[in-house]
């Protein structure tokens, strides 16, 4: 798990201005971890999930809390978004890591040969 800037840049290579005009938490930005942490394992998949878990008050960021996007990186590569409109970051986690998993299930199981 690559959480903040730091890790992303040291553990994947991918600084913070790598993720371009709208962040990490973006399809585009979800596409580049997976991608980025199929190439760095060696692996035949790369998973990734980036989102905004919540609580919405003291944020910064005007995305607000509850949305998520996913993307699974392999032979083909798909991105999926989400947003429960949840304010429970709890709640939310558990939503993410359930449709992250499911999507990373159905890219195997359904992804072309």
């Amino acid at each position: 798990m690559a959480y903040g800037p730091g890790a992303k840049a040291r553990w994947l290579g991918l600084p913070p201005e790598g993720f371009g005009p709208h962040g990490v938490v973006s399809a585009a930005g979800a596409l580049a971890l997976a991608e980025a942490v199929r190439e760095s394992l060696g692996a035949s998949w790369g998973l990734a999930e980036v989102g905004i878990a919540g609580p919405q008050t003291g944020r910064r960021s005007r995305k607000g809390a509850g949305v998520a996007y996913f993307a699974v990186a392999g032979r083909h590569s798909v991105t999926h978004s989400l947003s429960t409109g949840w304010n429970d970051r709890l709640a939310n986690q558990k939503a993410f890591a359930g449709t992250a998993l499911a999507w990373l299930a159905d890219a195997l199981v359904d992804g072309p040969d």
